[in-house]
C-alpha cells in the first residue's frame, strides 16, 4: 500500500502517479488505510500506545457492547501503563477535511469505558494531502451521555494482535541479533521485508503468556534506531525500499531487492 502510493520527498512524502491514476473508489480505499497507518503512527510515537486494535475485530471475537458500528470509533489501544486510548481514523485524497475532523470527533465520543476502565485519552487523527502527506490530530471532549461501555477478551486480541507476524516467521525464518537481542524473523519477499520479534516474546506468544508479553514489552526500550517498534515488532527493509528507489516514482523503482 505505501509502496505504491506513495513517493518519498525531502523528509516529506507524496501520492505516486499510480496513486494519481485510481479512480475515486480505489483512492478512498486507499486513503482509508493511510488514514490507519497515520493513527497507528501518532498512537505509538506520540501517545506511547504501542498496541492498537480494531474494535470491530474485538467485537468478532466476543466483545460486548450496545453499540458498535458506523458510529463507533474504529481503533482502542494500551499503553505501557495498560491504560486505554480511543482512536479514530480518517484518510482523505487531498486537503483536510473540517467535515470529516468534526465526525471523527463525535465517533471518538461513542464508547464510555472498557473493561470497566475510562480511557485516559480520545483522539481523532486524520491523514491527508497538503499536497504531502500530513497528518492532523484532535482531542475531543469527553463521552456521550448515553455512550456505551464495551468488554473484550484482551488475550484473544494480543493474539490476533501478533498472528500475522508469527505466521511470517514460522514460514520462512531466520536469526538475528539487534544490539545484544535475539530475534526471530520472516522473510516477505514479494514486499521486501523482513518482520520479527524477540524471541522471549514469541516463546511468550506460543505459551499464551499475554500478560507477561505486556509488562516485558512496557519495560523493555530497544535502542533507538534498530527498527523496533514499542510493540516488540522488528522491520527489516530490503534495498526496493532504500531512499533513492522512494524518491522515483513507481515505475522507475528497481524492484528486484535483497534484504
Amino acid at each position: 500500500m505505501v509502496y505504491a502510493n506513495l513517493r518519498e520527498g525531502t523528509g516529506r512524502y507524496y501520492k505516486s502517479s499510480y496513486y494519481e491514476s485510481l479512480d475515486p473508489t480505489e483512492k478512498g480505499f486507499v486513503s482509508y488505510f493511510l488514514g490507519m497507518m497515520a493513527a497507528k503512527i501518532v498512537a505509538a510515537d506520540v501517545l506511547d500506545v504501542p498496541w492498537l486494535f480494531h474494535l470491530s475485530m474485538l467485537q468478532s471475537l466476543g466483545g460486548s457492547a450496545t453499540l458498535i458500528g458506523r458510529s463507533a470509533p474504529d481503533l482502542i489501544g494500551l499503553n505501557r501503563r495498560m491504560e486505554w486510548a480511543v482512536v479514530e481514523a480518517k484518510g482523505r485524497t487531498n486537503r483536510h477535511s473540517p467535515d470529516a475532523a468534526a465526525a471523527a470527533k463525535l465517533q471518538t465520543r461513542q464508547l464510555r469505558t472498557i473493561n470497566g476502565r475510562f480511557p485516559f485519552v480520545r483522539v481523532a487523527v486524520q491523514a491527508f494531502f497538503s499536497p504531502d502527506l500530513e497528518f492532523s490530530v484532535d482531542d475531543p471532549d469527553d463521552y456521550d451521555d448515553d455512550a456505551p461501555d464495551f468488554q473484550g477478551n484482551i488475550d484473544l486480541a494480543f493474539e490476533r494482535y501478533y498472528a500475522y507476524t508469527v505466521r511470517a516467521i514460522h514460514s520462512n525464518p531466520k536469526q538475528i541479533s539487534i544490539a545484544g537481542d535475539e530475534f526471530r524473523f520472516g522473510v516477505i519477499d514479494e514486499l521486501g521485508i523482513s518482520v520479527g520479534l524477540p524471541t522471549k516474546v514469541l516463546t511468550m506468544l506460543e505459551n499464551r503468556q499475554f500478560n507477561s508479553i505486556a509488562r516485558y514489552l512496557s519495560e523493555r526500550r530497544f535502542a533507538e534506531g534498530a527498527g523496533v517498534l514499542p510493540d516488540g515488532i522488528a522491520i527489516l527493509l530490503d534495498k526496493r525500499w532504500a531512499t533513492e528507489q522512494m524518491r522515483l516514482d513507481l515505475p522507475s523503482r528497481d524492484r528486484s531487492g535483497t534484504t
